[in-house]
């Protein structure tokens, strides 16, 4: 029998996971990454948990911080391959809002991620 949502994750565990993936990614990782995926697990806690969490691109920008949307994009986008959270549907408009899920952080905690250069360039 699949767990509820509410069952599966809540906030502190997925605070205390993230934490424990930014110290093993941390060349990776910057504040962007974590105000979004914060402000993600927030608008999740919201909406009682549910499954597919919608994010409004000016309203997920206004609310986690983000002045450029170029930035957000990228920002959103290195979640995803970071397998973080997955994509469920991107935004084809400004009245469509990608659609995204979060993602049990247990298994990525194993070991540190390893990604071609050409995709993440560690910080130096």
């Amino acid at each position: 029998m699949k767990k509820k949502m509410s069952e599966q994750f809540n906030g502190y565990k997925l605070q205390r996971d993230w934490f424990k993936f930014l110290q093993l990614n941390s060349s990776y990782i910057n504040t962007n990454h974590s105000a979004l995926y914060n402000y993600i697990i927030n608008r999740a806690n919201t909406l009682a948990w549910v499954e597919n969490i919608q994010l409004p691109t000016d309203f997920t920008m206004m609310h986690s911080g983000f002045k450029n949307a170029k930035t957000y994009r990228k920002t959103l986008s290195q979640l995803i391959e970071f397998k973080v959270i997955r994509l469920v549907s991107l935004s084809t408009n400004q009245y469509n809002a990608t659609v995204v899920a979060l993602v049990d952080l247990t298994e990525a905690l194993t070991e540190p991620m390893t990604l071609p250069l050409t995709q993440a360039e560690p910080k130096h």
